[in-house]
């Protein structure tokens, strides 16, 4: 998020000549000027088909779906991340500077390994007595690092489907198994909250993805196998 940035069409093709190494031509997207300022305005894809890449007159977005190549590598998924923010960010510090209000990173994570999720919620994250086993359950903390940061931690069973087939005016799919799900949200926002005069920059959001590496690289793990957080 950005102080806002006026006529960001006019800019879209200085935009487009600095991301080509990997994304596509960009699309300017057909609305009036005076629509809300965080509708984004240019738009594009990575020629590899995993990233989209919004920008608003208010902030940019970009959002990666990893295949089997790099969806079982953390590692590997955080620095194809880091290195495509740090093309998006130098592509824009023309027209934002060195100065946001803040920025975040969301991680979604499956962990198949873990064939009871329920009962793993139930047991180490609920303090609650029945007879009946619950179908669903979400489990949200958050803590502050580091004065600034917020890190928004959601466990939560995910019940994955497959072989779709219709019967009648119906549609039933077989259910597949169930694995836990973990939303992990890193960001400044704490910072621009508390502080009037609180910016943001590119060292808060290098300090996001090592927040973000440091939660991968066991703080997640022992938050679910030890009920142990470590800031």
């Amino acid at each position: 998020m950005y102080p806002k940035v006026n006529d960001l069409r006019r800019k879209a093709f200085e935009i487009e000549d600095s991301l080509q190494d990997y994304f596509l031509p960009v699309n300017l997207i057909p609305i009036p000027d005076d629509a809300p300022e965080e509708i984004p305005r240019i738009s594009t894809t990575s020629k590899t088909g995993h990233s989209q890449l919004t920008i608003s007159l208010t902030n940019t977005q970009l959002i990666t779906n990893y295949d089997d190549d790099f969806g079982r590598d953390w590692t590997k998924s955080l620095d194809y991340m880091h290195d495509r923010i740090n093309k998006v960010r130098s592509s824009l510090e023309k027209y934002v500077g060195n100065e946001y209000l803040f920025c975040g990173l969301t991680t979604e994570i499956i962990f198949d390994s873990i064939k009871e999720p329920i009962q793993l919620l139930q047991n180490n994250f609920l303090k609650l007595t029945t007879d009946t086993t619950p179908h669903e359950i979400e489990q949200k903390i958050t803590f502050i690092v580091n004065e600034n940061y917020y890190v928004n931690v959601t466990f939560k069973n995910l019940i994955m489907f497959e072989n779709s087939s219709k019967h009648g005016f119906g549609r039933f799919k077989e259910q597949k198994g169930q694995f836990l799900g973990c939303i992990l949200d890193i960001n400044d926002r704490h910072g621009f909250n508390r502080l009037d005069s609180y910016t943001s920059n590119h060292e808060n959001i290098d300090e996001i993805i090592k927040i973000t590496r440091s939660m991968l690289d066991g703080k997640l793990n022992k938050m679910i196998e030890e009920r142990v957080f470590e800031a």
